[in-house]
């Protein structure tokens, strides 16, 4: 009990020794954006979140996409949408739902440094990276340089400059795409094709006007009969090929020829809010129908560090003033968030409550196992051997007769036990049956005695038995054969 003690309490004392010192360690940040409201790491959004929350009376988060939020209510007033991701998933349905929202007035300001394919395309802008940038934390340790980045005069706000890690800005917004034209030569539309703003004369990438059918004045609409457009050779929205092997061959035949254009950005009117230190865009705020859409390609400084470097929380809530007037909700199923299982446990863990439940639980269970586990000693009793009272019988009736010297008495009870030992070795009954020499002789045969020994004690010790006439000396020697009779029986 004693050592078992000292190694309880050596290795508590070791795991409050462990406790400390990994409490009053340095903590090692996680430089890994993840935008998560829970998230207390520099690039988690938990400060963010509970700023906006303290700040702003109608901010709520919801994990619902742009299908889910125009299905619940179309009619809703307009609102104010926050996306801020590290990488966003967009795909027809969400663009399509995305600009229906805008068209009925709302904000979406959508903050990212990766942003999807399909919404460039759509809007036909381009995020151009501004070079290679080591890792945050190994940038702070060595370097610690900062950057510029510029906010231009507006009604509300003077002009500004922001102070930032260049890491904190590494792409900038190109107010347009890049893309290939593939035109005849003769200036004829191939079939089920699109042809170029340039085949008339009047119309140019700058000057394309739209109409009420949505169809764009100096572009011949692609004939739905043509089997070009059945076989998906064309996308004529972008005035490219999409079979490269097919391409070929109508090249050869048409004598098509192709060029690269730029194409400006497809938009009512876009505005410029943001620049870098090269006058590059790292905001823009573009008009569409009645509403608006923010592109930001800064989306760290909406994280816990971005909010606590210097001054730079007026960065964030200088962009949301344009939003102040609609409940801002801020969107989280797209990027790394759509990622997570949608699973009870991960609820649960969500809600502080239904969190702290479970881990109590657990402390518990862990508790109620180590108390069971501990073994239990108990001391063991001495118990005595139970006295031989037989023996002691045995002894007190011997006493008394041999006090009485009644020897023949001794006699007889000693050749009544020689008898059933012989009877339960040998099945020899000499005590119902008056013994013959055949008893005798196979007494002997089994003993490898003489042959006249048994039967001559036997017949002695029965004689004497009758008389009752035994001393101390015969009795002795009756008793000795007896006892010697019995040892060669079992041996």
């Amino acid at each position: 009990m004693k050592g078992s003690r000292l190694y309880m309490i050596f290795l508590f004392a070791f795991l409050v020794l462990v406790f400390l010192a990994e409490y009053m360690a340095p903590h090692q940040f996680l430089w890994k954006p993840t935008y998560d409201k829970n998230d207390k790491e520099p690039f988690g959004s938990y400060v963010f979140d509970d700023i906006l929350s303290s700040s702003i009376e109608n901010y709520t988060v919801a994990d619902k996409t742009f299908f889910q939020i125009m299905q619940e209510d179309s009619t809703a007033s307009p609102r104010a949408f926050l996306l801020t991701e590290n990488r966003l998933h967009f795909n027809e349905t969400d663009i399509e739902y995305l600009y229906k929202l805008i068209h009925l007035g709302n904000q979406i300001m959508i903050c990212t440094d990766n942003f999807p394919y399909t919404l460039e395309d759509t809007l036909c802008f381009e995020t151009a990276y501004e070079g290679y940038y080591s890792s945050f934390e190994h940038h702070i340790k060595e370097n610690r340089s900062r950057d510029s980045i510029f906010w231009g005069t507006d009604t509300l706000n003077p002009e500004c400059i922001f102070e930032v890690y260049p890491q904190m800005h590494p792409v900038s917004i190109v107010q347009g795409k890049q893309k290939w034209f593939y035109v005849e030569a003769d200036h004829r539309t191939p079939p089920g094709m699109k042809a170029s703003p340039d085949d008339d004369e009047t119309a140019s990438p700058d000057t394309t006007q739209t109409d009420d059918s949505g169809d764009e004045a100096g572009i011949d609409p692609v004939d739905a009969d043509s089997p070009a457009t059945s076989d998906s050779i064309w996308d004529s929205e972008n005035y490219v090929i999409t079979d490269s092997a097919m391409l070929e061959e109508l090249v050869k035949e048409n004598n098509i020829t192709s060029r690269y254009e730029f194409i400006p950005i497809n938009c009512d009117s876009t505005e410029v809010l943001i620049w870098n230190s090269e006058n590059k865009p790292l905001v823009l705020r573009v008009f569409i129908g009645k509403g608006e859409i923010f592109l930001v390609s800064t989306p760290l400084m909406f994280t816990n560090y971005g909010m606590l470097d210097k001054n730079n929380a007026s960065y964030a809530f200088r962009l949301l003033s344009y939003m102040k007037d609609k409940p801002l909700i801020r969107i989280e199923a797209y990027g790394t968030h759509s990622d997570k299982p949608r699973t009870p446990l991960r609820y649960i863990l969500s809600e502080p409550p239904l969190r702290w439940a479970i881990y109590s639980i657990l402390i518990l269970l862990i508790l109620f196992m180590v108390y069971t586990a501990k073994r239990r000693q108990r001391i063991i009793p001495v118990v005595k051997t139970l006295p031989n009272r037989t023996f002691g019988f045995m002894q007190l009736i011997s006493n008394l007769y041999y006090q009485k010297r009644d020897h023949g008495e001794i006699l007889k009870m000693k050749y009544l036990y020689f008898c059933a030992e012989v009877k339960s070795l040998i099945g020899v009954d000499l005590q119902e049956n008056v013994p013959d020499e055949a008893d005798y002789r196979r007494l002997a045969e089994k003993t490898g005695m003489d042959n006249d020994f048994p039967g001559r004690l036997l017949k002695n010790i029965q004689l004497a038995i009758y008389r009752s006439e035994v001393d101390d000396l015969q009795l002795k020697q009756y008793i000795d054969g007896m006892n010697d009779i019995l040892r060669a029986l079992k041996t």
